[in-house]
């Protein structure tokens, strides 16, 4: 093939060239312009990663002599067949360009240095809102805020990326640049984990187009890319300023244009084969399908986020609420519950309408109403729902001097989010909001297991005042010896369960005989909350087997 750009050669089948000499006589070819034209056509038909005669990439230079500085340097080329293959690819493609690598610096382009930041507020809500800055000089004209626009998730970090993007994009691609900032967010995406999320397809990350942008940015610069993390006082006030831009950006709801296009020859689509793992293979299959949502889940989801926009003035946003259901106060047994009741999965009311000859348990027995989940855990008559919740606004009375917010769906699946404040808008200790979760979640638990109980193992006999009143004593004193147990013992990581201070502060003001205990009861093995057992009347077990909590 080489012979064809050879001033020797000519093309004609009398070609006298060395090459075409040796292939008349060692393979008694007529015809060697030919061939090696032929030859030539098929291998520019080939992808420019298994040709043969491909060049080599260019070699990314070394990273320069400046403490806390890095080189942006791109995950290598392809280099072997393995790495070759991916899989998930939207269509086939063409394969992007070698990147070009870092050329000489002409003398008119002189090295830019852009100081970035980021501001987010809300985060966790509907109305979260995240803006970047970018700072160059003192009354610098390109010195600007932007609010990042809607489609881009809110998330802590998003507005360093997406300031090093405009900076990018604005810098003259054969200039150098140094882009600095506080935080190491932007180097630790670029430089640490770029390669590993293009090897997954970005499965898992949040807010993958901005980086993917700001990769395929850099990727496109022939001058050098250094990210610095800034450390010297002298360059604090720079980043004070790029935050400053982009808190008025926010504040303003000023935009720039963001350009999140990615060319076709710079995509690199679909996962690396051979880094594929059975579970992001799962993953991966489980994001090309679209699930449209439950009808029941959007209306449970809303009901929670309306509860909470009242109290808070903000409404969270799903992704938080399904989080919630996972807090750590929240007892193991109750989050599965929690999670159908999201769902509405629970086999009751309607469930049963549509099954012939079980049409009777879509109706409440006690009320003659249709069951639904709201109808059990605040609306029914039968003993032991009213009692349960009187109980909690008892004990929180005695913790706040205030009567417990009144119960609600939204409340109750949305116990978890709740957060208490002053009248100046002050959060109030962590303890009194994990008071709050501990009770709101077991009470309505148990009321749930109680309904459970008597319609499928007592035949519709409801329970007595007295062991409703016991059980839910027993059930939170249980919950109290539990705090005990984990403020004074370690997990296999040697790490503290619950911190001592702040089990102290959930169960202050709700001790039996509270003023006789020491300041620290946490070893004290007769610890109580002070509201008392009912002793006129046994208290029956809870019921064996595996439909105890169904």
């Amino acid at each position: 093939m080489k012979r064809i750009g050879s001033p020797n050669h000519r093309a004609h089948p009398e070609c006298i060239c060395v090459a075409c000499s040796d292939d008349r006589t060692e393979r008694r070819c007529k015809n060697p312009n030919a061939c090696a034209a032929a030859v030539r056509t098929r291998l520019l038909q080939i992808l420019p990663k298994w040709r043969p005669s491909a060049p080599d990439p260019p070699v990314a230079p070394p990273n320069p002599a400046v403490e806390g500085t890095t080189v942006f340097r791109p995950p290598p080329e392809i280099s072997n067949l393995t790495d070759g293959f991916r899989i998930f690819t939207k269509d086939r493609g063409d394969d992007p360009p070698p990147p070009p690598g870092a050329l000489p610096v002409s003398a008119d382009e002189s090295p830019v240095r852009a100081v970035i930041g980021g501001h987010i507020e809300l985060s966790g809500t509907l109305d979260a809102k995240a803006a970047a800055g970018v700072w160059y000089a003192p009354n610098d004209p390109r010195n600007a805020g932007s609010l990042i626009p809607e489609g881009t998730a809110p998330k802590q970090g998003c507005g360093e990326i997406v300031a090093a993007l405009l900076a990018a994009q604005a810098a003259p691609p054969n200039a150098s640049l140094f882009i600095a900032g506080k935080r190491s967010t932007v180097t630790a995406a670029m430089n640490t984990h770029l390669q590993t999320w293009e090897d997954n397809r970005w499965i898992g990350v949040p807010n993958p187009a901005p980086l993917q942008a700001l990769a395929a940015c850099l990727r496109s610069r022939h001058g050098t890319t250094s990210f610095t993390v800034v450390q010297d006082a002298a360059d604090r006030p720079a980043c004070k300023a790029a935050r400053t831009l982009a808190r008025e950006a926010a504040s303003e709801g000023v935009a720039a244009t963001l350009n999140l296009t990615i060319p076709a020859s710079a995509k690199i689509q679909g996962a690396k084969l051979s880094k594929m793992t059975q579970k992001n293979a799962y993953r991966m299959i489980r994001s090309l399908r679209e699930t449209p949502p439950r009808r029941t889940t959007t209306t449970t989801v809303s009901l929670v986020q309306d509860v909470a926009k009242t109290r808070t003035g903000h409404a969270p946003t799903p992704k938080i609420i399904w989080e919630s259901i996972r807090h750590k106060d929240i007892s193991r047994q109750i989050k599965p519950w929690l999670w159908k009741s999201l769902h509405g999965a629970h086999r009751i009311g309607d469930y049963w309408s549509h099954i012939p000859g079980f049409e009777d348990r879509a109706t409440c027995s006690h009320c003659n109403v249709t069951e639904s989940l709201q109808h059990i855990l605040l609306e029914c008559t039968r003993p032991g729902q009213a009692q349960i919740w009187a109980l909690a606004h008892k004990l929180w009375r005695r913790k706040t001097g205030e009567p417990l917010p009144t119960p609600s769906m939204g409340m109750v699946l949305g116990s978890a989010l709740t957060t208490f404040e002053d009248e100046s808008k002050q959060k109030l200790p962590s303890g009194l909001n994990r008071l709050y979760r501990i009770v709101v979640s077991e009470s309505a638990f148990l009321i749930w297991k109680l309904r459970n109980e008597c319609v499928i193992t007592r035949n519709g006999a409801a329970p007595s005042i007295f062991e409703v009143h016991n059980r839910w004593v027993s059930l939170v004193n249980e919950r109290l010896k539990i705090d005990q147990f984990m403020a004074n013992h370690r997990s296999d990581q040697n790490k503290i369960l619950v911190l001592p201070e702040v089990v102290l502060q959930t169960w202050s003001r709700t001790l039996l005989d509270e003023a006789t205990l020491p300041k620290n009861w946490l070893r004290e093995p007769r610890v109580l909350v002070g509201i008392g057992t009912l002793s006129s009347h046994p208290v029956s077990p809870p019921p064996r087997g595996r439909n105890r909590h169904s």
